[in-house]
This record gives structure tokens, C-alpha cells and sequence, in this order.
């Protein structure tokens, strides 16, 4: 029996950035789109980092391949555009970039000296038409001569960096290399290594930069820090701590045995820095997310109908009942786990177009998506991601399992807001660096004389849903409230018991009598632990009994210990009175952060670069939710589509009851604004499933990190 091969289906997707990696043409940038041309025109995409280690193995000298590194190094990772730059204009600056950088690149593949590279500037007629027809400064005085433009430099320069100061760097790296020279940093960077560009391991680096090394000391040699041995504690201390311990005192015979430990210890102590970091980055994941590395299978994988009656999907029944623009897999997905994620998408895109009561085809949405299994992975460690410029959403392969509903949510974010574009509903964009999520708009305000049609306000109403996501302009509730004052209420106490605390170490510096320390420790008990219902009490007879202690009559302490007095009474009186309010009060309607933005921007500040809080991420987390309810409700999951979405970077409590309500409503409004075929709504909900009566066999589901 012949096994039937699965292969990509329907349109090729096309845009992977293998295919113009270092070959990036003037024809690729005029059919990129607005979020390609970010993701794409990039240095590191026209101009791949070099191996200086095999330019100096292939011949170059030293020098020439510092030279080499400081041309490149003066160009910006990627042009910067004005943000209210039309179309047309973000082409041309995308272009003069690309013409600029590709340059620089012809030339340092034109000679491995530094004679025969500042030759090869001053004559090639790339270096004159784009760059500067640059003359040579004197090395001595350091003077710059007065250079002859490029016939074309200056308005690409502005073109592609506008009024920034790229320019003049750009400008000045020409004029060092046309004159075989290197720069201030060219030279500190082989003075700390005269072994460039070998010896450039993280571990070496770090050593450099810790002015770590070893030096003749006695009959042999000794670990130094700053060029000299160091034996005083501190810098023992120091040195112990960073790992270096058994270094210290130690003479070694010979240079190299002396340079092997050091290395070693380095290494060593990168390893366990970059172990520390991954565990940081995990936890924070987990945290965040809910979902942990090697997380346990799930008893069940999916609780739903049988839409195959046990067949195989395949990439036609994709096409055919989706209305999928294409899809593709990744060269090491293997034909068995092609089947198994064609099956299991399938489930999940009905599932998904069944939980808001859509026909499959809006899944589609209008036809413009596509999918990829395993196939356009970007390295690193996100599961899943989304590529506005191609409209694909990409699963990697094993760990994409739950993704789907995230990913789902990003692209029918980009489809509205690629849609308000089009009706000229969008002013801009809050970050010009983000793709044209609706998320990411900010829309014109209505006309006033022009009633808007179907389509204007279902964006706008989906518009105002995102926005509540971040900050909630409603009447203030109860349950926000008292969520609220709760918050104080707690950071109040435990500021009064941190000034508490402070009071018994200033007893303790004074050397006064254990019974008054014993007495003062009985006082903070008080406040420690009130008598259950009479909090305000307890904490006045605790804090007079504090205050009137002649040793703690200080001008420091006692106005500290008031302060966290009157700051914990006013927010207990909040808090009760607050719980006397009826259950459907409503306060004030004035803007505010929500809970769950807050949260994100609690978990971004554990991070280098904001993720959580970004706002098309927080839509597809809410989306997230959005679906795990609705199925719950219906007795249904799939931890294809959404694995769980209960931690700390999804919406909580009334917030996210609100959400739910919100946008289930509004997802059941999407078919007015998609070419998507009609559905019966007279027919009855599929109703929910029975409880399984015993495990079923799940797939495990691996960290999730989506993008």
C-alpha cells in the first residue's frame, strides 16, 4: 500500500527572508508591504555580519578587517522614516538605504590590506555615486580634509535617516576608510584583544570588560584585575564572588597554564549566567503565561465533534473549507507529523469558527490567510508568531500546540486594521514601528454630518473593545473598587509593618534593655495580628503604645511611623466603606488603567524590551481567553487551538468577564464585513458534550511563547 505524500497546498506564501538574505534587489523592497519592509530592510538582511575570523584566515590583515568592521558598524540597523511619511516616500527611503549599504558592502570585498581597501574606495565608482568621494585625513594631526560629496550620498542619507545624526557617522567611517585608518574604537577594540577577531567569546569578552588577566607575579604568574595583583579583602571578596575563588593566591608556572583557568573559571561562569538567565526567563514565561518547559501531557487533548468522522485532513479540505490562501511545512516536519498537524488544525480551525457561531470560511478572513507548519521559524525561542507582511501565521514544530487561537487573534487584528486603512478611518499609528493592527490605530473621530455604515461601525465599535482592554472608561463598578482600595489596603499594612521593623533595629543599635525590646516586640504583635473585626483599634492601641516609648521619641522615626499610621487607617476606612456599598453602585466614569494592563506592565519590568504590555499583544491574550471561556461554556477544549489562559498575562475577574461578553458579541458581528458565506442562525447550537468518563489520551503541549 503506497503511503500518499502531504506537500504545501494551495498558493505558494513566498517572503521567507532566506530567500533574500544578502541578495536583497530594488524589485524585492517595490513588493514588500509596510510591516515586510520593517521586518526586512534591515542591516543584518543586505549586509549579513561578516566571519572577521575567516577574512583574516582568507588573508585579510588585522587591521583591513577592523576597517571592514567600523564601515559596517557606522550604518544604522535600519533606516528611520518620518512616522507621517506617505507610502511613495517610505519606498524611496527603504531603497536609498538598502543602495547605501549595499555600497559599502562591494567594496571591502575588493581588497584585504588597508591600502589596497582605501584604494578601492577612492576608485570605485559605487563608493563615488553613493557614498563620498572622500580624501584621505592627515593621521597625524587628525585633521579632516575637506572631501568632494558623492553625487548621490547627501540626499540618500536624508532620504533613508532623515535629520538623525547617522549622517555624519556614516560620513565620518567613509572618510577613516578611505584613508586606511581606524577609528578611536577600532583601536581600543584591538588593544583590549590583540588576538581580534579571535578570542571573542562571550566568556572572553566578559573578561575584557572585568579587566581580567594575568601578569608575572613572584616566580610565576597570578590572576590580576586591572593590571596589577589585588590582595586586599575586598577585591578577594569581590573576586570570590564573581567565581574566581580558587584563583585567588594561586601561582601558576607558565603564562598559558595561568590563561587556560582564567578561561575556564570564565567560561564556567558564563555557562551558569546564561543557565541562570534561561531559568529567569522560564519562570517569568510560567509566571506569565501559565505553561511550563516539559509540561506534563493533558489528560485530555480536545473535547468535540468528530468533523472528520476519523479521516485525514488534508491540504484540499483546508482549501476547500476554509478558504485558506495556502500553506506550507518546514523541511523537518516529517510526513507522520504533517498528518498529525493537518488533522489537528483542521479540528481547531472549526472549532474556533464554531465557537462564535461562523461558517469556516471566516476563518480565512476573506481569503488573504495563509498557514505554515514548522516552516518560517525566525530562531530564538518564541513557539508561534505572525507575519503581518505575508498574512501567515506559522506554528513551529513541536512547541506551536495552543498557539492557533493567539496567532488567529493577531491576524484578524491586522485584517481590521488593514480595513480602516482602507475606509481612511485610520489618523496614525501609535508605534510606527508595529505593524497596521487595529490595535495599534488610532482612528479619526467620526463625521458628524455622514452617518457611518455597517462596516465604520463595527471597526470603531471593535476599535473602542481593544481600548477597554488597556484602560477602562466606564462607570467605576464595586468589584473595581474594592479591588482597588484592597490594594492599598495591603500596601498601607505592610509599609506600617516595614516602619515597624525599622523601629526595632533602631532599638537595637541604642543597646536598650531586652524587656523594653520584648515589650516594643509585643506593641508590632498588635499591629501584626489585629482582633478580627477591629483592625482600626488594634492598630491605634498598638501604634500609642509604640509612640510612647522615650526611646523611639526620635526626630526620624516617630514622624515615619505616623505617616504609615494615617496612610493604613485611611485605606481600611476605604475599604469598609466601600463594602457597605450596594452591589450595583456605580462610581465616576474618568479614564483609568485596568487591572490587566497594570499586571503587563508589572511583568515587562522584569524584561529588557516590553512584550506583555504591547497592545496587539495584549489583544491576542484577551482573545485567548475570549475562546478557552466560550468553550468552556459550550463543555468543550482544544489544547491545539488555546492551551489555558488563566495566568498573570491574561485578563482576570470582572475584567475579563467584561472582555469575554464584549468581544463574543462583536465576533458574531464579523461576517458583515467578510466575503464569507452565509449561516443559518435559526439552527440550534451544537449542545454540549458529556464529561469524559475516564482519561483520554492527550498530546503534551511544550512552553508556549507567542508573538
Amino acid at each position: 500500500m503506497s503511503v500518499i505524500e502531504i506537500h504545501d497546498f494551495g498558493d505558494k506564501i513566498g517572503g521567507a527572508r532566506k530567500d533574500m538574505r544578502g541578495n536583497m534587489t530594488m524589485d524585492d523592497i517595490a513588493r514588500m508591504t509596510h510591516e515586510e519592509r520593517l521586518k526586512l530592510v534591515r542591516k543584518d538582511m543586505v549586509w549579513p555580519t561578516p566571519d572577521y575570523e575567516k577574512m583574516v584566515d582568507d588573508g585579510y590583515t588585522q587591521k583591513a578587517a577592523a576597517m571592514v568592521k567600523l564601515l559596517r558598524d557606522a550604518f544604522p540597523a535600519s533606516p528611520t522614516w518620518d512616522p507621517k511619511a506617505g507610502e511613495a516616500q517610505k519606498v524611496e527611503a527603504s531603497k536609498a538605504y538598502v543602495n547605501l549599504l549595499n555600497a559599502a558592502r562591494v567594496i571591502t570585498i575588493r581588497g584585504k590590506t588597508e591600502s589596497e581597501l582605501a584604494n578601492a574606495f577612492c576608485e570605485a565608482p559605487e563608493a563615488k555615486e553613493w557614498l563620498l568621494d572622500a580624501k584621505p585625513f592627515n593621521p597625524i594631526s587628525h585633521r579632516l580634509e575637506r572631501g568632494n560629496p558623492g553625487t548621490r550620498f547627501q540626499s540618500a542619507a536624508d532620504q533613508a535617516f532623515g535629520s538623525s545624526n547617522a549622517n555624519n557617522v556614516i560620513a565620518n567611517g567613509c572618510r577613516y576608510f578611505a584613508a586606511g585608518e581606524m577609528d578611536s574604537t577600532s583601536r581600543r577594540m584591538l588593544h583590549r584583544n590583540s588576538e581580534w577577531p579571535r578570542g571573542t567569546t562571550l566568556a572572553a569578552g566578559w573578561l575584557r570588560k572585568m579587566s581580567m588577566g594575568v601578569i608575572p607575579h613572584g616566580e610565576g604568574w597570578a590572576l590580576a584585575m586591572y593590571g596589577r595583583v589585588q590582595d586586599d579583602q575586598y577585591t578577594r571578596e569581590r573576586l570570590t564572588r564573581e567565581g574566581f575563588g580558587a584563583m585567588v593566591g594561586q601561582n601558576y608556572q607558565s603564562r598559558e597554564e595561568a590563561e587556560a583557568s582564567l578561561n575556564k573559571v570564565g567560561e564556567d561562569h558564563f555557562a551558569q549566567k546564561r543557565d541562570a538567565a534561561k531559568e529567569k526567563r522560564e519562570a517569568l514565561e510560567a509566571r506569565a503565561l501559565g505553561k511550563t518547559h516539559n509540561a506534563p501531557a493533558p489528560l485530555v487533548a480536545r473535547i468535540g465533534p468528530d468533523y472528520r468522522e476519523g479521516a485525514d485532513a488534508t491540504g484540499e479540505d483546508y482549501l476547500k473549507e476554509f478558504g485558506l490562501r495556502g500553506g506550507e511545512f518546514g523541511l523537518w516536519v516529517n510526513q507522520e507529523e504533517r498528518q498529525e498537524v493537518l488533522n489537528k488544525g483542521f479540528d481547531s480551525m472549526r472549532d474556533l469558527a464554531n465557537v462564535f457561531d461562523l461558517d469556516s470560511s471566516a476563518v480565512s478572513l476573506g481569503g488573504k490567510l495563509a498557514i505554515a507548519f514548522g516552516a518560517r521559524g525566525r530562531g530564538g525561542w518564541a513557539a508561534a508568531h505572525y507575519e503581518p507582511g505575508r498574512k501567515v501565521i506559522n506554528l513551529t514544530k513541536p512547541s506551536g500546540e495552543g498557539c492557533l487561537a493567539h496567532e488567529w487573534g493577531h491576524s484578524l487584528d491586522h485584517m481590521l486594521g488593514n480595513k480602516a486603512q482602507e475606509m481612511g478611518l485610520v489618523a496614525s499609528l501609535s508605534d510606527p514601528d508595529h505593524a497596521n493592527y487595529l490595535s495599534n490605530s488610532i482612528l479619526k473621530k467620526p463625521d458628524p454630518m455622514t452617518p457611518p455604515g455597517v462596516e465604520e461601525t463595527f471597526i470603531r465599535d471593535f476599535h473602542a473593545a481593544m481600548e477597554s482592554i488597556a484602560t477602562n472608561r466606564e462607570p467605576m463598578t464595586k468589584a473595581e473598587s474594592l479591588s482597588r482600595v484592597s490594594m492599598e489596603r495591603a500596601t498601607s499594612l505592610r509599609n506600617l509593618m516595614i516602619s515597624a521593623q525599622s523601629g526595632l533595629r533602631h532599638l537595637q543599635i541604642q543597646h536598650v534593655d531586652p524587656e523594653k525590646i520584648a515589650a516594643y516586640e509585643a506593641h508590632v504583635a498588635i499591629l501584626r495580628q489585629p482582633e478580627e473585626g477591629k483592625e482600626l483599634d488594634s492598630i491605634t492601641t498598638g501604634m500609642h503604645r509604640i509612640l510612647a516609648m522615650q526611646e523611639l521619641n526620635s526626630y526620624r522615626f516617630r514622624p515615619m511611623m505616623v505617616s504609615a499610621q494615617e496612610h493604613a487607617i485611611r485605606s481600611i476606612n476605604s475599604r469598609n466603606e466601600t463594602l457597605e456599598l450596594p452591589d450595583n453602585w456605580r462610581g465616576d466614569a474618568r479614564p483609568r488603567t485596568t487591572e490587566y494592563n497594570r499586571a503587563c506592565k508589572g511583568l515587562d519590568a522584569k524584561r529588557s524590551t516590553p512584550y506583555f504590555s504591547l497592545p496587539h499583544e495584549m489583544f491576542a491574550r484577551t482573545f485567548e481567553a475570549v475562546v478557552a471561556d466560550t468553550l468552556a461554556e459550550q463543555g468543550r477544549g482544544n489544547y491545539f487551538l488555546v492551551a489555558g489562559a488563566n495566568a498573570e498575562a491574561f485578563p482576570q475577574d470582572h475584567e475579563r468577564k467584561t472582555s469575554v461578553n464584549r468581544f463574543a458579541r462583536l465576533m458574531e458581528r464579523l461576517p458583515t464585513i467578510l466575503p464569507v458565506r452565509s449561516v443559518d442562525r435559526t439552527r440550534p447550537r451544537l449542545p454540549p458534550l458529556p464529561e469524559p468518563q475516564g482519561p483520554i489520551q492527550g498530546y503534551k503541549v511544550e512552553q508556549m511563547t507567542l508573538l
